[in-house]
């Protein structure tokens, strides 16, 4: 094989590994702890997010040294490095008083139940959508756990009706 056609299987790999953790995430219940719901990646997301991550970067820099004409091949290794990094599951948790996102990286953002608009299920990448007052949103991806539960909870808790989009 030569030229384009040696990405083919490095796609198919990919494809294959992010449905095997959108379906090992879809599957996995949600943590309940001490009055909370707690809907993050499981150990398996997350392991799978740094090696593929961590294999992408090393992909970067191997084409990058052995090939430096091939810049195709450094764009699509770098952008899915940075998509890895980008995508790593953040933790949700709904309490009483309200749902928080925290972010790897640190931030947090907190909405509270009254502070909800609007509910919003995006059928393509399988992630709901909560849009609080001031432009503050949270998404629980196709990478957080028990998303059945973290939709029928928030619904239960806003009375809100779910939008439901193709995208």
């Amino acid at each position: 094989m030569t030229g384009q056609t040696t990405y083919i299987p490095s796609a198919l790999l990919v494809y294959l590994c992010i449905f095997t953790i959108l379906n090992i995430s879809k599957s996995s219940k949600a943590k309940r702890l001490a009055g909370s719901i707690i809907f993050d990646g499981t150990f398996i997301t997350k392991a799978m997010l740094i090696v593929s991550t961590a294999g992408f970067t090393l992909g970067t820099i191997y084409v990058f040294v052995k090939a430096k004409d091939d810049i195709m091949g450094m764009v699509i290794f770098s952008s899915l490095a940075v998509a890895g990094s980008a995508g790593f599951p953040s933790t949700i948790s709904i309490t009483r008083n309200g749902i928080s996102e925290h972010q790897w990286w640190g931030r947090t953002i907190y909405i509270d139940w009254r502070e909800i608009q609007k509910i919003e299920y995006h059928k393509g990448p399988q992630s709901t959508v909560l849009y609080g007052c001031g432009g503050k949103k949270i998404t629980h991806s196709g990478f957080h756990r028990d998303p059945h539960v973290f939709q029928k909870e928030c619904l239960r808790r806003t009375q809100l009706k779910l939008v439901t989009s193709n995208f």
